[in-house]
C-alpha cells in the first residue's frame, strides 16, 4: 500500500516541476527578518502574467513591500525591463478587479416593498 502511494506522489511531483512557470516564496528567519524569493522559468509573456496573478493577491501593504523587493532583486540582475513589465500587468489585473468590486452593490435586487 504504501509503495503505490510513495510511487503515486514522486509521479505526481514529476509532473509539477515540468508544469512550472513561477513561484513565489516567502519565509522568515529566527531574528524576525522576512524574506521573498521570485523564481521564474523564463521571461515569457506567460511567466509574467502568472507572477502578476500571485503578486496581485498580496493585500496593498504587502504587495508594496514585495514590490519592493522584486524591485531590488531585478534591478541587481540587470533586469529592469522585466519589473516593468510584471508591474504593468498586476496594475491591469489590479484596475479589473476594483472595477469589478464597484460595481456590486450592498443592496438587494428586490427591495422587501416591492413584493406587496
Amino acid at each position: 500500500m504504501f509503495k503505490k502511494l510513495k510511487s503515486y506522489f514522486s509521479n505526481k511531483n514529476k509532473d509539477k516541476e515540468s508544469n512550472l512557470l513561477a513561484g513565489i516564496t516567502v519565509y522568515s528567519e529566527k531574528e524576525g527578518g522576512i524574506y521573498f524569493d521570485l523564481a521564474i522559468t523564463d521571461e515569457s509573456e506567460e511567466c509574467v502574467k502568472s507572477v502578476a496573478k500571485m503578486l496581485a493577491m498580496y493585500n496593498l501593504d504587502s504587495f508594496l513591500e514585495v514590490c519592493g523587493i522584486l524591485k531590488q532583486q531585478l534591478e541587481d540582475a540587470g533586469k529592469e525591463d522585466l519589473y516593468v513589465e510584471i508591474i504593468e500587468e498586476v496594475s491591469g489585473i489590479l484596475s479589473v478587479s476594483s472595477s469589478l468590486e464597484e460595481n456590486v452593490s450592498d443592496e438587494p435586487c428586490i427591495n422587501p416593498s416591492d413584493m406587496i
